[in-house]
C-alpha cells in the first residue's frame, strides 16, 4: 500500500507467523474484492475460494524469505 519495502519489513512482528499472515492475505483479499466480512457470503468465499487462494498464497509466500529480500 505505497510503503518502502524498509517500512514493510519493520512493520512486521519480530515473530512470523505463516497462518496469521495467510489469514492477513484473505482478509486483505476480501477487503479487495469488497466482500464484508459480516456478510453471508464470506462463508461462501472460504468453503468455494478458499484453497484457491491458499494455493496463491503458497505459490508466492511459501518462501518466507520472500518478503525479506528487496524489490
Amino acid at each position: 500500500k505505497k510503503r518502502k519495502h524498509s517500512e514493510f519489513i519493520s512493520s512486521l512482528p519480530r515473530k512470523f507467523e505463516q497462518e496469521k499472515f495467510m489469514e492477513d492475505v484473505k482478509i486483505e483479499f476480501l477487503k479487495y474484492l469488497e466482500i464484508s466480512k459480516e456478510r453471508n457470503d464470506l462463508k461462501d468465499f472460504y468453503r468455494k475460494d478458499s484453497s484457491e487462494s491458499k494455493r496463491l498464497f503458497l505459490e508466492k509466500y511459501q518462501n518466507k524469505d520472500f518478503i525479506f529480500q528487496k524489490p
